[in-house]
């Protein structure tokens, strides 16, 4: 939501497997309840989604 309006964004990606030491290490400053997925985005660089998120997650639906 921003100005009381819905907002998605559209695009592809491309899910990648970590090696499983860094998906532990991920997990152990969050928490394993927490589904996790690490994808590439096409054509949106990490700093690009940040500054137009303030997250570095995306939601699936």
């Amino acid at each position: 939501m921003e100005d009381d309006t819905l907002k998605a964004d559209v695009g592809r990606a491309t899910v990648v497997d970590l090696p499983p030491e860094e998906t532990t290490r991920r997990w152990a400053i969050t928490t394993s309840q927490w589904l996790m997925m690490s994808a590439v985005l096409h054509g949106v660089s990490r700093d690009a989604m940040m500054a137009q998120h303030k997250a570095n997650h995306s939601q699936r639906g």
